[in-house]
C-alpha cells in the first residue's frame, strides 16, 4: 500500500491482506471474487419491505418516498460501533472544531447522546445493512494489523 500524491491510497494486489488472513491482497479468501479480482461490495438495498404504507411521517428525512411509518427511531447520528470505537477510555466522545462552537470549546459527549430523529422505524430499519457495513469497516479499519513485520494500527497508515 502506498499513498499517492493526490492523497488516495494504491493498494498492490501482491501486499500482505489487511484482514489478517496471511494471504496477499489479490488471493485472500475474504476480499477476492472467483477471478481473483479485489471484490467490490454490491450496493445494499435500502427499501423497506413491501407493501409500500402510503405514510409520509413529517418528521422523517425520507417522508417524500411515502412510504413511513409512524415511529420514530432515535437512530444514531453515526453507527454505534464507530462511536464507540471512537470514544476514549472515559467512554466519552471529543467534539471540538465545528462552526457552531467557540473558539477552543470542546464538548465531551457519551454514544448514548449522539442520537436523532430524522428517520422513522421503518426506514432505518431499511438501512440497517449499510450500519451493518459500516461497524464491519469501522472494526476492521481500527484493529492492530501486522504490517511488514511490525504492528500498528491501520488508522495510522
Amino acid at each position: 500500500m502506498r499513498r499517492l500524491s493526490n492523497n488516495a491510497i494504491e493498494i498492490d494486489p501482491y501486499d500482505p491482506c489487511y484482514c489478517g488472513s496471511d494471504k496477499k491482497v489479490r488471493f485472500c479468501c475474504r476480499l477476492a471474487g472467483d477471478n481473483g479480482e479485489i471484490a467490490r461490495s454490491s450496493p445494499s438495498n435500502c427499501t423497506p419491505p413491501g407493501p409500500q404504507t402510503g405514510l409520509a411521517n413529517p418528521r422523517c428525512y425520507a417522508r417524500a418516498l411515502n412510504d413511513c411509518s409512524t415511529e420514530m427511531s432515535g437512530e444514531h447520528l453515526f453507527s454505534e460501533v464507530t462511536l464507540n470505537l471512537l470514544a476514549g477510555p472515559d467512554g466519552r466522545i471529543v467534539r471540538a472544531g465545528y462552526p457552531w462552537q467557540e473558539e477552543g470549546e470542546v464538548q465531551l459527549l457519551t454514544p448514548s447522546t449522539c442520537k436523532a430523529n430524522v428517520l422513522c422505524k421503518r426506514h432505518n430499519n431499511a438501512v440497517s445493512s449499510i450500519d451493518a457495513t459500516q461497524d464491519d469497516f469501522s472494526r476492521r479499519f481500527c484493529e492492530p494489523r501486522i504490517f511488514y513485520g511490525a504492528t500498528k494500527c491501520a488508522s495510522s497508515c
